[in-house]
């Protein structure tokens, strides 16, 4: 009975942290990587979420989505989540991302820092993310 639930263990463990097949890296297919900046006061980081209505898996800590896929050239829909690390804490928000992917490019997402707008009710403003195409190497 142990053995049975440590196999089912390591086998949920692995694939919370395994991208599916059709978003990992293979021949013709394009890098799309959340990126991570940060400047004196925060951190900001994209993280995926979804593409094309397609949930990826979460971290095996369960705290971080996927940063990168690989994607077949065409129109893709991604749902991206945006956080802002301060040094009292973390603002978090979705957005949604339109990618027109072409062959021999990478993209990268970077968002705007997400700040409060009101404490009471907590509103913050909506992630801008912004979509760098570069040429692959």
């Amino acid at each position: 009975m142990n053995k049975i639930l440590i196999l089912l263990i390591a086998a949920f463990g692995c694939s919370c942290s395994t991208l599916p097949e059709q978003y990992s890296p293979a021949p013709g297919r394009s890098l799309v990587e959340g990126v991570t900046t940060e400047d004196a006061t925060e951190v900001t980081r994209v993280e995926i979420g979804n593409v094309d209505g397609n949930p990826l898996p979460i971290s095996g800590d369960y705290q971080h989505l996927a940063k990168k896929v690989w994607l077949e050239p065409g129109v893709h829909k991604l749902n991206v989540t945006c956080h802002t690390s301060y040094s009292w804490g973390t603002l978090m928000d979705s957005t949604k991302v339109e990618i027109d992917v072409q062959p021999g490019y990478n993209y990268y997402l970077t968002s705007s820092p997400l700040k409060i707008v009101s404490a009471k009710p907590l509103k913050t403003t909506k992630p801008l993310v912004e979509v760098t195409k570069k040429a692959s190497q």
